[in-house]
C-alpha cells in the first residue's frame, strides 16, 4: 500500500495503564473525528475495558474501533495501513518501541513530548504535544489527517530514521560503545 492509499484511521497501541494516555485520546477524539472523519483503532488493550472507556469518557459512536491484542502481522498491518500512530503517554515511558515500529512502517506519530519520546520523535518524523492536553492532541491530529502532503513526508522521513537511528546495529554499535566506555572508565 503505497503511503496515498492508506485508510483514513488512526491506531492507539498500547495495555490498560493510566500511563499510555488513552483517556486523553478519548477526550480528544470526538473533536478530531468531527472534523476529519477518521477512525481510531484501539490495539492492544482488551476490548471489555476500551469498550468501558469509550463510554465513560462519551467517544461512543465517534469511530472508535475496538481491536484488543493482535499477533504481529495484524500490528504491522495496522501500522501499514492506518495514517498515524498516536502514542499519548503521560510518562514513565523509555524508548518507545512502538514509535520505532511505526517508523519502519513509513507511520507518522503524533506523541506525547515526554522523556524517551523525544529522542526518538523528531520535527521530521512526527509531532509532539503536551502531556495530558486533550486539546493540544486533537489540534495535531487534525492538523497531520488534514495535510497529506505533510503526512506523506513526515512518514518517509519516518522509515528513513528506522533506517538509520533505530536499526538493530546502530544500536547494537552504540551499545559496545556504551559497554567499552564502561570497561575502560573502570581500569
Amino acid at each position: 500500500m503505497t503511503p496515498g492509499e492508506r485508510l483514513h484511521q488512526v491506531i492507539f497501541i498500547g495495555r490498560s495503564e493510566a500511563r499510555k494516555g488513552l483517556d486523553v485520546l478519548l477526550l480528544a477524539w470526538p473533536r478530531v473525528r468531527a472534523r476529519t472523519g477518521a477512525r481510531l483503532r484501539l490495539v492492544g488493550i482488551e476490548i471489555a475495558d476500551a469498550r468501558r472507556r469509550v463510554a465513560r469518557l462519551g467517544a461512543e459512536g465517534d469511530g472508535v474501533d475496538a481491536l484488543g491484542p493482535l499477533s504481529e502481522a495484524e500490528l504491522i498491518t495496522e501500522l501499514r495501513t492506518s495514517k498515524a500512530l498516536v502514542a499519548p503517554s503521560l510518562g514513565r515511558e523509555s524508548f518507545g518501541m512502538v514509535l520505532a515500529e511505526a517508523f519502519a512502517c513509513a507511520t507518522p506519530v503524533v506523541a506525547s513530548r515526554i522523556r524517551g519520546y523525544t529522542e526518538v520523535v523528531v520535527p521530521s518524523t512526527g509531532m509532539l504535544v503536551p502531556p495530558g492536553d486533550p486539546d493540544a492532541l486533537a489540534v495535531a491530529l487534525i492538523d497531520l489527517l488534514e495535510n497529506e502532503t505533510l503526512r506523506q513526508a513526515l512518514g518517509r522521513s519516518a522509515r528513513t530514521a528506522a533506517e538509520t537511528r533505530c536499526a538493530w546495529s546502530r544500536i547494537v554499535a552504540r551499545l559496545v560503545e556504551i559497554y567499552d566506555s564502561v570497561v575502560a572508565a573502570s581500569r
